[in-house]
């Protein structure tokens, strides 16, 4: 966390990582990829939906990473390498309700607010690839939890309460996903899938899914994220 000390608080992670050696020239200057960082895209006006937008400059740590933060709630970082790292807090980001307060008594998963995040990532990795030389064929992307279980002894559940996380901590397995004009629709797919099937939903009942997203290999598929969803972040 900001103030050096170990992170408690439940939360859900993405990285993507490039196949093969790339460089990232720009990563320590003050422009190029740090301004992806800095204004990450987005499938709505920033700060409106479940977006990377953390409003922080990008700072640096010599040799390692370039990163922006807004507190415990969002973490986006890339490395020398071409790793790409987000971190969103549970609490007042991705849980529901969002005040820590009513959180703590009923720790729901907002399921349309991971969906578009998970999208919006993607979107970033596409974007970010453009700085990279030479830009790679594919990603493995990778996703998990932390600190799912609360020292009330609750879990974090997804949308309704019976959808509860079978452990509190979790990793999914790695995918990759090649590069095509569809990437951030595929790449989004592949994670939201496997978090509502850890969940207990099977995957033709996962929501805001079109339904040609059920062969994600196809070139015409497309993800329907509503962008009105039930649970707004506002």
């Amino acid at each position: 966390m900001p103030n050096g000390r170990p992170r408690s608080d439940p939360r859900f992670y993405l990285t993507a990582q490039p196949d093969g050696r790339v460089q990232i020239p720009t990563l320590f200057a003050e422009s190029g990829v740090v301004e992806v960082l800095e204004e990450p895209p987005t499938l709505r006006p920033p700060t409106l939906g479940w977006d990377l937008w953390t409003l922080d400059t990008a700072r640096h740590v010599a040799g390692k990473k370039a990163f922006v933060e807004n507190g415990y709630r969002k973490r986006l970082a890339l490395f020398t390498g071409g790793t790409l790292t987000f971190v969103a807090s549970c609490i007042e980001f991705l849980g529901w309700p969002r005040k820590p307060y009513q959180f703590l008594r009923d720790p729901g998963l907002n399921g349309v607010g991971l969906t578009e995040l998970a999208f919006n990532f993607a979107m970033t990795v596409a974007t970010v690839r453009e700085f990279m030389e030479p830009e790679p064929e594919r990603f493995t992307v990778r996703s998990g939890f932390r600190a799912l279980e609360l020292a009330t002894r609750a879990r974090v559940h997804l949308d309704r309460e019976e959808q509860v996380a079978p452990a509190a901590t979790h990793d999914f397995p790695p995918r990759t996903v090649e590069w095509a004009d569809d990437f951030a629709e595929r790449a989004a797919y592949e994670l939201v899938r496997q978090t509502y099937e850890w969940f207990g939903v099977e995957a033709n009942a996962v929501p805001f899914m079109s339904v040609s997203c059920v062969e994600p290999s196809a070139a015409s598929q497309t993800m329907s994220v509503l962008p009105s969803p039930l649970k707004s972040p506002t």
